[in-house]
């Protein structure tokens, strides 16, 4: 069968456009060094139910509490006035129900991105009741759930810093989750300066003190994304 003339023209549009569409995307509008999460030392920011907004009223934290999927575990959280690493107030994580497996309940910063073969850092600052385990969670957030960092702490009942460096292994445009998954027990802990940035622990901004203004930097704004689909 032969082609027409239009139908020819289009489709040799889209084979060059497969062809070139090698970079997956044209810039980023961040630096190394810059937190790329928003809320995380959670002073200017509104919880309401599962949701932590931001300073702009967007939603930047979640609460995956256990309580669904049959898996049996409950977690609740609050903002803290009476307990914080810096500022006035941390985010405190209740334990009600642990099912003793640690990816059944979260804490989690949506609508992360990375860029593909770049070095990115996590830290935090945190202290429990008494000793429990936390561990990493660096996801895509929806199926297949594909898991691009995990790491493993013990948090005591002193203000302590955890942090992790990885190398990303795909370009993730506003489609991951940065967080704490922490069903394994339901000892109760807080969480404050909640950071995550592209380079070594060295190349955090304003590390000094350890922790980010309220509204310094916002999560990131990607360019026009290329794709071949």
């Amino acid at each position: 069968m032969k082609l027409g003339m239009g139908v020819a023209v289009a489709m040799t549009a889209m084979l060059t456009i497969s062809a070139t569409a090698i970079t997956p995307f044209e810039f980023k509008d961040w630096e190394v060094g810059d937190n790329l999460l928003a809320g995380g030392d959670f002073e200017n920011v509104t919880l309401a139910g599962t949701r932590i907004n931001d300073e702009n009223g967007a939603s930047a934290w979640t609460l995956e509490n256990g309580a669904c999927c049959d898996r049996g575990g409950l977690y609740e959280w609050e903002l803290d006035k009476n307990e914080a690493h810096t500022g006035k107030q941390s985010l405190r994580v209740i334990g009600v129900t642990a099912t003793g497996t640690a990816w059944h309940a979260k804490i989690r910063h949506e609508s992360t991105s990375m860029e593909n073969g770049e070095e990115y850092t996590v830290a935090f600052w945190a202290k429990a009741d008494k000793s429990r385990p936390v561990s990493l969670s660096v996801q895509m957030q929806h199926d297949p759930w594909t898991t691009y960092a995990g790491n493993n702490w013990i948090l005591t009942n002193e203000w302590a810093e955890h942090t992790f460096t990885f190398n990303a292994t795909a370009d993730v445009e506003r489609d991951m989750w940065v967080g704490l998954s922490l069903a394994e027990s339901d000892v109760s802990f807080w969480v404050d300066d909640f950071r995550f940035w592209e380079g070594g622990i060295n190349d955090e901004k304003d590390a000094e003190p350890r922790s980010v203004e309220p509204g310094d930097k916002l999560p990131v704004s990607w360019g026009t994304m290329k794709s071949t689909r």
